[in-house]
């Protein structure tokens, strides 16, 4: 009798230690999702700063070399699925006509810079 009272305690053990390394194996899986699923939001994102910071490059480069700010509105940065949208924002001081461009979609501005050049007199 205490053979079986011994192999059930054994095999109540070892249900107890598999139930627990499930438990913790569970717990491992539930995180790992989370961190796969902010690594791709993050690689998202990086990726529409890389796309934001050339499309407002080559915006500014093309206001210094004269183009105006209506033709340089229509400039498509190459994102649609994104829904990323430029702001053209033009100025003038003194002899200096300036260019604020704002690159953004609904969640994030991805960059804002401000282009220069002298007035034409």
């Amino acid at each position: 009798m205490n053979n079986t009272d011994n192999k059930r305690s054994r095999s109540g053990i070892f249900l107890i230690e598999l139930l627990i390394i499930l438990a913790v194996f569970a717990i491992c899986s539930a995180v790992s999702v989370k961190v796969v699923a902010l690594a791709e939001e993050e690689l998202k994102y990086s990726e529409n700063l890389t796309v934001a910071a050339n499309a407002a490059s080559d915006i500014a480069e093309r206001f210094k070399a004269g183009q105006n700010a209506e033709q340089l509105s229509s400039i498509d940065i190459g994102r649609e699925e994104n829904e990323m949208t430029a702001s053209l924002t033009y100025s003038e001081d003194g002899g200096v006509q300036l260019l604020t461009i704002k690159i953004a979609d609904d969640k994030y501005t991805y960059t804002e810079i401000t282009a220069a050049r002298l007035a034409d007199r």
